[in-house]
């Protein structure tokens, strides 16, 4: 039985959408299960609204925010009037209560408020990055453990009471989704990394491929480019006969 409100949890749009969701009834509020292992009911997110639609009478209305990991709605049913100003490109912080109906997952608003303050984002940016360093740290551990216990009274001891026991058994019950976004994500870097070695071979004109031709032609941003290099350096799947220049092993 919930009772008490709800905690507004600050996620990213992505672990929302890619996440698992589990209806309830009553007074049980339905939750997501995301790929980072938290269960969250009532969420927080930060983005620009990329498309804004309210009904001729005035009823119903809702604003699509995209972070830059993803896209969601958040639909308002009340008080439509606090988004007849809001507009496309406003930056919006949005607090409601995870939903879902025919395969949607949506956000039924309770707060939305304009930011205008750069330093805002940049601030929630930092606070996502840490919570999802620290999240990663409790999986870490978590599954380290898990082989060595028989229960979760035994788990949550040998974890020295680090981590809750609630966020013990979001992590197990995300178990699945964690293993998948693993897999799906090394197939994804499996086939970046093809693609820069078949890149470069096309590009070497005898001398190796210039990694500013390479950077231009791969398509991908230059950290995400500069981090497969230095595995594939790393590996010895291709090295640098001079500076700036990239051949692959034959």
């Amino acid at each position: 039985m919930e009772l008490r409100r709800l905690t507004a949890k600050k996620v990213l749009v992505w672990e929302i959408i890619s996440g698992k969701f589990v209806p309830k009834t009553g007074l049980e509020s339905p939750y997501i299960i995301t790929p980072t292992g938290r269960k969250v009911s009532r969420v927080r997110i930060l983005g620009n609204v990329v498309d804004k639609y309210i009904n001729p009478s005035g009823t119903y209305g809702f604003l699509v925010i995209d972070d830059g990991t993803g896209s969601i709605r958040v639909k308002f049913f009340e008080n439509i009037s606090k988004i007849e100003k809001i507009e496309k490109g406003s930056v919006v912080d949005i607090i409601g209560r995870i939903r879902c109906d025919e395969n949607e997952i949506w956000i039924n608003d309770e707060i939305a408020k304009v930011i205008e303050d750069p330093n805002f984002e940049t601030l929630r940016i930092l606070e996502i990055v840490n919570i999802l360093k620290e999240q990663s740290k409790k999986i870490r551990d978590v599954m380290k453990y898990l082989p060595q216990s028989s229960d979760m009274n035994e788990l949550y001891t040998l974890l020295n009471d680090n981590i809750s026991k609630k966020e013990i058994e979001a992590i197990l019950e995300a178990k699945e989704i964690i293993y998948k976004h693993v897999e799906e994500n090394k197939v994804g870097e499996d086939e970046k990394e093809s693609k820069v070695l078949k890149l470069i071979k096309e590009l070497d004109r005898g001398e190796g491929a210039d990694y500013f031709e390479l950077l231009k032609t791969s398509g991908l941003e230059e950290n995400k480019l500069d981090e497969i290099i230095d595995r594939l350096l790393e590996t010895g799947k291709c090295f640098e006969p001079k500076p700036g220049k990239l051949r692959v092993v034959m």
